[in-house]
């Protein structure tokens, strides 16, 4: 399983989730999401909750510019390849925590 430069801050306790979802939303210019309530069970079934889990993503809703997906690395480029294929349309990633995506999948599945 890869673990990627955030995680693995987090885990040696340099930064919050909190703090690192903050800096990935301020330096990419895209929004931070907050309130995954919004999630779309139609777009979660579709793309499986295990590829989701293994994508760290959430998707929320469908906007004029394609599927809005939570990430908690919206760098992951295969992550986002994968979600472009597996709803046919443009992903617009906005970011969230890794605990937060996965807390509302498990809620879900």
């Amino acid at each position: 399983d890869d673990i990627r430069l955030g995680e693995a801050l987090i885990a040696l306790g340099y930064l919050s989730e909190r703090t690192l979802a903050g800096t990935l939303a301020a330096q990419l210019q895209i929004p931070w999401v907050e309130d995954l309530e919004v999630a779309d069970a139609d777009l979660i079934a579709r793309a499986g909750t295990d590829k989701l889990i293994e994508w760290r993503a959430l998707p929320l809703h469908r906007s004029p510019y394609g599927v809005v997906v939570a990430m908690a690395d919206p760098l992951d480029m295969a992550a986002l390849n994968a979600l472009e294929k597996a709803f046919g349309e443009s992903i617009e990633p906005v970011v969230s925590t890794y605990s937060g995506i996965g807390d509302r999948l498990d809620e879900l599945s």
